[in-house]
């Protein structure tokens, strides 16, 4: 049952890339409109949590954790 998991999970990675791929886009686009948010309201952009690979990034982490918990079955 493991490899069939890990099977699907292997499938399913190719459109989660592409969905990583464009929301790293959708980051990098949102990226300088955020960052000047930022500058007007606090002065500079050094505390800026924000990067284009933000969301791409947390959408990776979660699917690696699908990964981990599969193979704890």
């Amino acid at each position: 049952m493991i490899y069939i998991y890990r099977t699907l999970w292997a499938i399913f990675y190719i459109p989660i890339f592409l969905m990583e791929c464009v929301a790293f886009v959708i980051g990098c686009l949102s990226y300088p409109f955020i960052a000047f948010v930022y500058y007007v309201k606090h002065g500079s952009t050094i505390g800026l949590k924000w990067a284009g690979d933000t969301i791409a990034f947390w959408i990776e982490k979660k699917y690696q954790n699908l990964r981990t918990y599969i193979e704890t079955l």
